[in-house]
């Protein structure tokens, strides 16, 4: 199901690995696979203002895909009382 969600969906652990990236974020990040280190994936394919060490923590971080510079923002959920998973990170695009 998630896998066919038209936004980048990733599910992290707390230690930033990735646990899952569905198609749209397996799209932009290709070595977003589980067991990567999602700012390392982030860092590799987007820019931003805002420097990268920063990008996780804030609540909407503005980035831009280097390979067509279309506008992303990355927004962060938190899931309480998981096991393995701990943040949602969602990839939408602006229009």
């Amino acid at each position: 199901m998630f896998d066919d969600f038209l936004t980048g969906l990733v599910l992290v652990d707390k230690n930033g690995e990735i646990r899952f990236a569905n198609k749209i974020s397996r799209r932009l990040m290709p070595m977003a696979q589980p067991g990567s280190d999602f700012l390392c994936c982030l860092d590799q394919c987007f820019s931003s203002d805002v420097p990268p060490n920063e990008w996780l923590e804030r609540l909407r971080t503005q980035l831009t895909f280097m390979a067509t510079g279309e506008k992303y923002e990355l927004r962060m959920y938190s899931i309480k009382d998981s096991g393995v998973v701990d943040k949602v990170y969602v990839l939408v695009r602006e229009e």
